[in-house]
């Protein structure tokens, strides 16, 4: 490099990579990082959601998932072709997927067949018929997994943005079902070790029927081995993986409360006013308080799913609406804790509701099991505001009020040190201006003396 000969080339390269490739990969980042949002999914994928969620039902909620954006480049291989046409055509006789897809997302499958097989895979997934399938497409699958939970955490939060707690539900379900592989038309005792269809089947029919996953929780065992119904051909080491996970299972205990603020104690209590007025703020408090104690620390907080490729973390979500009403979202707060008593609150403005007398659902959804949600109905009565009694307020609360509190203080030293300044630089003013109009008498005389003088040299 520092031959005399190779300058001109290394000035050359220089100017090259300052002018043409620095700039070049400036722009080609920006151009890439300009189509993700914020978490790293492509802004497409948000518009196909808000496009196509809000009058989606659930059965064709797969759909909308499989257009996302970074599915589009899912590979397909012509080796694949036959095994993947011929899965479709099992989904579809054997009625596991919709023979057609929703009318406002055919002209997406046939612009992107990618998502289309996406939709299949993920059908073919939920109903566990992918033992057969080649490699290559159980990669597909697995790929696809891994990508859900960021992609579904983009949903709601489209669906949390239009205030549409239907929605917002369905995403939830779908997260479910998807995790622990059971479509939404089969039993939630498909997530038990062991349980196929006539096992579920025979459990959720005829007398002491547990039809969903907490029901079948609640039932007791009809031997010491710990057989439940349903069970009956379970050898003893099924029984025992069954009863393994019922303990590792979340039991929670769900209790709401509802109305005005008054104060909260030292315990996180809350206490409510007597009467709520229309235009209040509503506060709703919530407990979750957690009851399988046979679960070893270990596995508090992991999700039992099997068929999922990779661990995932226990969460509750909260929402409320309107009992009867599922078109607006008036709150929603998460859980992701796993201590022994979780406690949240969440606030809703009363204004817009006349007085009357109001029921609000709150729902506690789990992000991970189908079949241990639970929802409680709070009442709410809010009263005219001119039927209301005004608040007393207690002297001492009068008299903190209106004590000066520390930022009041020091406000108030500064001002003074202010005006101190201000008033010393006057007094030096004032003595200056004496000084120069209280002059001595004999300096005067000096200098009307030289003035004289001056005078006559001038005549």
């Amino acid at each position: 490099l520092l031959m005399k000969e190779n300058h001109n080339l290394v000035l050359v390269l220089y100017l090259l990579g300052l002018v043409v490739v620095i700039p070049t990969a400036v722009a080609v980042y920006y151009s890439n990082s300009k189509q993700y949002s914020d978490k790293f999914i492509l802004n497409e994928s948000y518009q196909v959601y808000a496009f196509l969620l809000k009058n989606t039902p659930l059965k064709n909620i797969p759909e909308v998932f499989a257009l996302s954006a970074e599915f589009r480049k899912m590979p397909l291989r012509p080796e694949d072709d036959t095994a993947l046409a011929k899965l479709k055509k099992m989904l579809i006789s054997q009625e596991y997927m919709p023979k057609k897809p929703a009318h406002n997302v055919v002209n997406f499958f046939k612009r992107w067949p990618q998502c289309e097989k996406v939709n299949v895979l993920l059908h073919a997934h939920m109903h566990r018929v992918t033992s057969d399938l080649p490699l290559t497409l159980k990669g597909d699958i697995e790929t696809i997994l891994k990508t859900a939970p960021i992609l579904i955490e983009a949903m709601l939060d489209v669906a949390k943005g239009t205030n549409n707690l239907r929605m917002f539900r369905r995403v939830l379900q779908f997260e479910q079902h998807l995790t622990q592989a059971v479509y939404f038309t089969q039993s939630p005792l498909l997530q038990l070790p062991h349980f196929g269809v006539r096992e579920a089947k025979h459990a959720s029919s005829g007398k002491g029927a547990a039809r969903s996953l907490q029901q079948f929780m609640d039932t007791k065992p009809v031997d010491d081995k710990g057989r439940r119904k349903g069970m009956v051909g379970f050898t003893d080491e099924q029984c025992k993986d069954v009863e393994t996970l019922i303990n590792c299972l979340p039991a929670v205990e769900f209790e709401v409360e509802g109305g005005c603020l008054d104060y909260e104690d030292e315990d996180k209590k809350v206490h409510f006013d007597e009467v709520c007025a229309a235009g209040d703020i509503i506060t709703f408090y919530i407990e979750l308080k957690r009851l399988n104690d046979k679960a070893p620390p270990s596995e508090l907080g992991t999700v039992h799913a099997p068929f999922y490729p990779t661990l995932l973390d226990e969460e509750w979500v909260v929402t409320l609406g309107k009992a009867g009403n599922e078109d607006v979202l008036f709150g929603m707060t998460d859980i992701k804790e796993n201590e022994k008593v979780v406690r949240r609150k969440m606030q809703v403005p009363s204004q817009g509701l006349k007085p009357g007398t109001y029921d609000f659902d709150v729902y506690l959804t789990s992000n991970c099991y189908v079949g241990l949600d639970q929802k409680v109905t709070v009442k709410v009565d809010l009263r005219d505001p001119s039927e209301v009694k005004p608040v007393e307020v207690h002297p001492e609360d009068i008299e903190a009020e209106n004590t000066p509190g520390l930022f009041d203080l020091l406000q108030a030293e500064l001002e003074e040190e202010d005006s101190d300044f201000g008033s010393d630089n006057e007094d030096e003013m004032k003595a200056e201006s004496s000084t120069t109009e209280e002059k001595n008498p004999e300096t005067e005389a000096e200098e009307n003396s030289s003035k004289d003088q001056e005078d006559k040299k001038d005549k």
